[in-house]
């Protein structure tokens, strides 16, 4: 898998990771429609905040590496 193919992925990830993660932090406010009263849509932010992390440490990486540079034209 080619570099520039991997960090498209993995910042397709990360942007749907941020969604679900606003999704899930704004389903404990009583005044939106999709209001949860209880504590089960909090289990989502321990799926979702390791797995942002990683990809945040690894975004960086791949962009020191030389080859993952895009020449402008």
């Amino acid at each position: 898998m080619s570099q520039i193919n991997l960090h498209i992925k993995l910042s397709l990830i990360q942007l749907f990771l941020l969604v679900l993660n606003l999704f899930i932090f704004s389903s404990a406010m009583p005044f939106l429609s999709w209001f949860i009263e209880s504590a089960f849509g909090w289990l989502g932010i321990l799926a979702t905040t390791p797995l942002l992390l990683i990809i945040g440490r690894i975004i960086p990486q791949l962009k020191k590496n030389e080859e993952f540079c895009i020449p402008n034209k």
